[in-house]
């Protein structure tokens, strides 16, 4: 079993950019750079694991879709964390220990790492059947970064772990001999293996 592994960093200025209701969401279909790095594997069959680097980032195995993306989405996470609520993530003493520590712009974003934890997963596993994402017929891997201000670029790993072409091929060859094989014991069996009269 062969394994490949590589980083997409992604340009946070280049992903599509929707505000509703004080949400500003950044988001980009990850679909078509996840089958680069599935060709670039050369694994064929096999399981593919995606996993952002972020906490305010998440993976969506959605609809890439205009009105879901601009809108929807960004209606219902204010409507389920309101900005007037005091997040205890915001802590005043801790984002001053923060800032002096960690980094200067550190900001209050309690409600942007609920979001991220209610709307998708930091990882999304997927089937690998031909070199190919098995995917629905409207299913895209979707990326999510609900606190880019700030921020040039967020990382996505993609784990690629299979069967290449070559192993594939043998694997279907030894299956079919194996099959042939229990084929012919099995007559063998049937024939001296019947049942016989014993004479005195």
């Amino acid at each position: 079993m062969a394994s490949y592994s590589q980083d997409i960093v992604i340009d946070v200025d280049r992903l599509n950019k929707t505000e509703v209701f004080g949400v500003s969401i950044r988001w980009g279909n990850l679909t078509k750079a996840i089958g680069k790095v599935v060709l670039q594997s050369k694994i064929v069959q096999g399981v593919i694991l995606a996993q952002s680097h972020h906490t305010t980032t998440t993976l969506l195995l959605n609809e890439d879709e205009s009105g879901l993306l601009e809108t929807d989405i960004g209606k219902m996470l204010r409507r389920l964390f309101p900005a007037v609520i005091r997040y205890a993530h915001d802590d005043e003493e801790r984002l001053a220990y923060l800032r002096k520590t960690v980094d200067p712009e550190e900001h209050g974003n309690g409600d942007r790492h609920c979001m991220a934890a209610l709307l998708g997963q930091p990882s999304i596993p997927l089937v690998l059947q031909g070199s190919t994402p098995v995917l629905g017929r409207w299913q895209s891997v979707l990326f999510f970064d609900l606190d880019a201000e700030g921020r040039h670029t967020r990382r996505v790993t993609i784990h690629v772990q299979g069967d290449g072409r070559l192993l594939v091929f043998f694997g279907r060859l030894k299956n079919a001999f194996f099959s042939l094989w229990r084929k012919s014991s099995r007559v063998r069996d049937e024939e001296n293996f019947r049942p016989h009269t014993v004479q005195n």
